[in-house]
């Protein structure tokens, strides 16, 4: 099975041909590295992904970032702790889930590594680099997205009277790593894939 990420068919690519062309610059914190060290509590087989021409997507994110959809307050909630945003509307205590949301991190720091690719700035000039600590890793999918929409599909199995309300603040916080600028959309649309599919597997 393999999870392909489209912006238009014409970009379709295989994975492998995207790492010999373009790579991640950088390196990984202590802090980051140890969430590598750990062994998941949730065992699950994630499918190989692929995703379209970083080139390809650039116009998209610079149409995000000039309709500045969230205000100030709103992006750093969201870049700082989307957690609490999604804890907050079920009045949950956050260590309830401690062991989910460092599964998603295992997870997420994982397929960043295996696939490396290069964040927005590093790609397009139109693009500064993001003034956030949150995006030192390679863009590919997104964390911030997975452990929203993973949350989402977790505390909308608990509270469902507000699975709506879960589901808005999640869409809010991934568009918020695009008005950033420090994601692609197909980033965005992988995290929330692989966020649910880690949400249905937590019981």
């Amino acid at each position: 099975m393999e999870i392909f990420i489209p912006t238009n068919q014409s970009d379709k690519m295989n994975w492998f041909s995207i790492l010999k062309k373009r790579k991640w610059e950088g390196a990984l914190s202590s802090k980051k590295k140890k969430i590598l060290q750990r062994s998941p509590k949730l065992k699950l087989d994630i499918p190989k992904m692929s995703y379209p021409k970083e080139e390809s997507e650039i116009p998209a994110i610079l149409k995000v970032m000039e309709k500045k959809e969230l205000n100030p307050q709103q992006m750093k909630d969201a870049d700082l702790k989307p957690e609490i945003e999604m804890f907050k509307i079920v009045n949950a205590d956050r260590k309830d889930y401690e062991d989910f949301m460092k599964d998603i991190n295992y997870y997420a720091l994982s397929l960043k590594m295996k696939y490396q690719r290069p964040r927005p700035h590093q790609i397009s000039d139109k693009i500064q680099t993001t003034k956030t600590k949150t995006d030192d890793t390679p863009a590919f999918p997104s964390g911030h997205s997975m452990l929203a929409h993973g949350l989402e599909r977790v505390l909308s199995k608990r509270f469902p009277e507000k699975k709506s309300e879960l589901k808005k603040m999640a869409d809010k916080i991934s568009l918020s790593r695009m008005q950033m600028g420090s994601h692609y959309p197909s980033d965005i649309q992988a995290g929330k894939k692989l966020g649910y599919m880690l949400g249905d597997a937590y019981e």
